[in-house]
């Protein structure tokens, strides 16, 4: 399967190859078999880190948080179900962890049954949310009135359907997953999007270097209650200022009716990580950069 990844070193202490020991630990959602593994073991070997499973995308967050793992991966957006909600909520609550960098993966949504399984048979589909929304012309023409059943990970419905499936359960999940749990390919890339692309966050516990260069970046932003939307013109116009524009944005709720809390994804031709520090400091609200890479 055609593979793409992107991400962007920080300092040069990051590198660990050569070490002696294992790399410093990675944490990611697993388990083995799933998007998020793939991505995560391509990184690692890159960086010369450990991957390491973790039971949730906010264990991830926690864990970087409190520096049990000094590395995470978490999932942001997919290219066609838009971006991943726990992952939206935790970036609008300005977490501590910074984002360094990005890898992008193609997703190859397969749907995988126990063998001897026919399409007929089926009356239930298992899966993560995601490729629930990836796949859903798809689901909608061939599986009109199957039950669905979302899980926390593509591997954990692979794994519920090759325990207690029978044959009358299916997995939408990753290709690799099939050879893990020994469950047969009843039908290959039902994503509605042919192209589909999961993007993943690379964090670090610790804060960006101030004079580190990024051409992308992401800032954390919750505007006082009754401005009108000035703080987030004139965030934005310093930001130009510096070449950078503003990509996309994630909401969530911030406590109080009218007031959300805002993740913008800025791209640009590149400054220093002081450059949006002082960029994000000079508006109204709120403004905290959280990644830059």
């Amino acid at each position: 399967m055609r593979k793409s990844y992107r991400w962007a070193s920080l300092v040069a202490a990051l590198s660990v190859a050569g070490a002696a020991q294992a790399g410093p630990a990675f944490l990611y959602l697993g388990p083995v078999g799933t998007y998020s593994d793939q991505v995560a073991q391509q990184v690692a070997a890159a960086r010369d880190w450990t991957p390491t499973l973790a039971s949730s995308i906010t264990d991830v967050s926690n864990q970087v948080t409190a520096g049990t793992a000094p590395y995470g991966l978490i999932p942001i957006e997919n290219s066609s179900g838009g971006y991943v909600a726990e992952t939206a909520g935790i970036l609008a609550k300005t977490p501590a962890w910074r984002v360094i960098g990005v890898a992008d993966l193609p997703i190859d949504n397969t749907l995988l049954v126990n063998p001897g399984t026919q399409a007929s048979d089926i009356t239930t589909l298992i899966s993560h949310p995601q490729p629930f929304l990836q796949s859903a012309g798809y689901l909608k023409t061939n599986f009109p009135n199957a039950k669905r059943v979302e899980v926390k990970s593509t591997a954990a419905a692979a794994e519920m359907v090759a325990k207690d499936g029978g044959k009358t359960m299916a997995a939408i999940a990753a290709p690799a997953a099939a050879g893990v749990y020994k469950l047969q390919v009843l039908a290959g890339r039902i994503q509605d999007d042919k192209s589909n692309i999961t993007r993943f966050l690379i964090v670090q516990n610790g804060e960006l270097g101030p004079d580190v260069r990024a051409s992308a970046a992401i800032i954390s932003y919750l505007p006082r209650e009754g401005d009108g939307g000035l703080g987030l013109t004139l965030l934005t116009q310093n930001l130009r200022a510096l070449g950078f524009n503003i990509t996309g944005a994630a909401s969530a709720p911030s406590g109080k009716l009218g007031q959300q809390r805002l993740t913008l994804f800025l791209s640009g031709k590149g400054g220093t990580v002081a450059d949006l520090q002082q960029a994000a400091g000079r508006t109204i609200g709120q403004a905290t950069l959280i990644g830059a890479y």
